[in-house]
């Protein structure tokens, strides 16, 4: 099974992704595998890097790094993981490439096409959390800004995300309630689609 999250900024991804993997490791033992974009690979490291406020890419190149690098993502990982009947939970996935694309204002259907040949998830996961919880966690984060964390980019990604829910068939879970709770929906869903 291949399992997406996605999410605006700060949506809760990474702990309920750590929490999901700990619950299906229990029933599934090794064959369980996270991984995420950008890739640790040579152009995921490029891409973090021009994520930064500043970076020298434009939004379309930046598009166009995050697809190779899912190719490589899909070659290296996916495709063997899948091949070995594994479960796949990745942070983020081509979702993020029209979403993000389509909020800076990149042909959202062009991107779609552009990604028309990964392999298609069997769940992706939606966590949905307000704009002002976003900025509320976004302000707690330390570290440097990136480009996308302003609340009208966070806002407008928000609204193209919603549009592909219903393009895609997300599960969409309230991130606003308690890591518990969230957790616990997640959990109830993906147990929904196994059986």
């Amino acid at each position: 099974m291949f399992i997406v999250f996605e999410g605006i900024e700060c949506s809760g991804k990474s702990t309920q992704i750590r929490l999901l993997s700990d619950a299906l490791s229990k029933r599934f033992g090794n064959n369980v595998e996270v991984t995420k974009e950008p890739t640790d690979g040579p152009i995921g490291s490029m891409i973090r890097e021009n994520l930064k406020e500043g970076g020298r890419f434009d939004d379309e190149t930046l598009q166009f790094l995050f697809i190779a690098d899912r190719a490589d993502h899909v070659h290296s990982l996916i495709r063997r993981a899948m091949a070995a009947n594994k479960v796949i939970i990745s942070d983020r996935y081509m979702f993020s490439t029209i979403a993000y694309g389509a909020s800076a204002g990149i042909d959202g259907n062009w991107l779609a096409a552009l990604n028309s040949r990964f392999p298609k998830p069997d769940i992706v996961i939606f966590i949905d959390v307000s704009i002002d919880e976003s900025i509320t966690r976004l302000e707690k984060r330390k570290g440097q800004k990136e480009r996308f964390d302003k609340r009208e980019t966070i806002a407008k990604l928000r609204e193209e995300y919603l549009k592909l829910a219903g393009q895609y068939n997300f599960v969409i879970v309230d991130g606003n309630g308690s890591i518990e709770e969230v957790a616990k929906s997640i959990l109830m869903r993906v147990e929904q689609a196994l059986t």
